[in-house]
């Protein structure tokens, strides 16, 4: 993780403002795939960002050892990013792919959402890693908020990409309701659990 945090020293603190007076990226790509980065290299990634909005437009982290930790610190960093820019579209990402890292699931999902939600990144690629029914559905809620916000006018993005090919999506899990309240089931559990007491004490 040391050569990730080494590159996100510089980008976190290098100007961004060029000779036209533009804020553009640092980095139009930063390919990381398959160098053996996990979270600690993700989270340097992370604060650069959010320190730094707007320096990187695509960051390829796929095939690596990032968690739902890492992906959670990327997704908190957009989000947080979006804020300090001054609203949607500020600081924003166009692409993150951490596809193929088997141990992002839906926390880390979830808060990738958010950061697209909060319209700070564009593109999110989770192919091949551990997303469940629940990250798919957070993905859907961010979806529908964006395209709300777009038909009101909120909104400047244009379009958002998700690609969630090869996880085990499933189906999410009904919760068990809790059965009614029954004064006749009560007296029968109570009663029982007497009876039980009562042929233990007699075994004495």
């Amino acid at each position: 993780d040391s050569g990730a945090a080494a590159l996100a020293a510089a980008l976190r603190t290098a100007p961004r403002r060029g000779a036209d007076g533009n804020d553009g990226p640092i980095l139009e790509v930063l390919d990381l795939s398959s160098c053996d980065v996990g979270d600690a290299g993700a989270e340097a990634l992370a604060m650069a960002v959010r320190d730094n909005p707007g320096c990187l437009a695509r960051l390829n982290l796929g095939n690596n050892r990032v968690t739902d930790e890492g992906a959670a610190a990327l997704g908190r960093a957009l989000a947080a990013a979006s804020e300090k820019g001054g609203g949607a579209g500020a600081g924003c990402m166009e692409e993150l792919d951490l596809s193929g890292n088997v141990d992002v699931g839906d926390g880390g999902a979830r808060s990738i959402s958010q950061a697209m939600k909060a319209g700070s990144l564009t593109s999110a690629a989770l192919r091949s890693c551990g997303v469940r029914a629940d990250g798919a559905a957070a993905f859907g809620e961010a979806i529908a908020a964006l395209a709300a916000a777009a038909s009101k006018g909120e909104s400047s993005l244009a379009e958002v990409r998700v690609d969630l090919s090869g996880n085990d999506l499933g189906t999410a899990r009904p919760k068990k309701k809790a059965k009614p309240y029954s004064p006749s089931l009560l007296k029968s559990k109570a009663t029982a659990t007497a009876g039980s007491y009562v042929n233990f004490i007699g075994r004495k």
